[in-house]
């Protein structure tokens, strides 16, 4: 059989059954079209999620320490702050409080930490300032709040002086931030700040085994690595402490 005849027949065997024909071909360009929208919508948000860990500073590191009989004090936060690779170490605790402006009230993230900070995470400032080294060394009951929580308490930003409570305990408020893209550690648009040593002392958190740390250069592996020898040096058990970075979630 020629060529010719083969394609005429072929022709003619999809033309008797026209319509099976069409809905396969139907099926397999929307089957395409359907693949081809949903690797759109994966990539679509793998650079949402890039983009908001780097405006939340690439570089940053959480150090988790997870063992009690470890006793990790300020004067480990200053040796590791002279390590060459790192620029701050900021120690903070974290704890779910009821948050009131008279008869408004929610539930907020409270982070006890301290100025360096705003540093270590990269945080912005829309009105009023953040934490100082006074606040913790007066253990001063100042709170800076995220923008949701200003915007939910007070219905705006020009809130400074204010006063609201705390789980009963009444701070002032120093500081509103700016709108910061969520990441995968939490929001902080939602969250409020008070200093460390305050939150030691009025709700009891003491010690410290939570800390952010930023290092000199956009290369986290190599301050990793350094904190990772510091440790190691110091407590000589790699399983009592978790450490990550930005980088790696990337």
């Amino acid at each position: 059989m020629k060529l010719s005849d083969l394609f005429k027949s072929a022709l003619s065997s999809l033309w008797s059954r026209r319509v099976r024909s069409f809905l396969t071909s139907l099926g397999v360009i929307i089957g395409v079209f359907a693949v081809a929208a949903l690797l759109s919508v994966a990539e679509a948000s793998v650079n949402s999620l890039n983009d908001s860990l780097s405006i939340l500073n690439s570089e940053a590191i959480e150090l988790w320490v997870n063992n009690p009989d470890i006793d990790f004090d300020y004067t480990d936060v200053e040796a590791m702050e002279e390590i060459d690779s790192i620029e701050v170490v900021s120690p903070y605790a974290n704890m779910d409080a009821e948050v009131i402006n008279g008869y408004i009230s929610l539930q907020s993230r409270v982070v006890m930490t301290v100025e360096s900070y705003k540093v270590a995470k990269n945080i912005e400032v829309h009105t009023g300032r953040f934490l100082l080294d006074i606040d913790q060394q007066e253990k001063t009951k100042s709170v800076v709040l995220g923008i949701n929580v200003a915007i939910n308490l007070f219905g705006g930003m020009d809130i400074i002086g204010e006063v609201i409570d705390i789980n009963g305990d009444e701070f002032t408020v120093v500081g509103v931030l700016k709108d910061t893209p969520s990441s995968l550690f939490g929001n902080t648009n939602d969250y409020v700040f008070i200093p460390k040593s305050t939150g030691e002392g009025i709700f009891g958190f003491e010690g410290i085994s939570q800390m952010s740390i930023k290092g000199v250069s956009d290369d986290s592996e190599i301050s990793m690595k350094d904190i990772e020898e510091f440790l190691m040096i110091k407590y000589g058990d790699e399983d009592s402490y978790n450490i990550f970075s930005n980088d790696q979630a990337q």
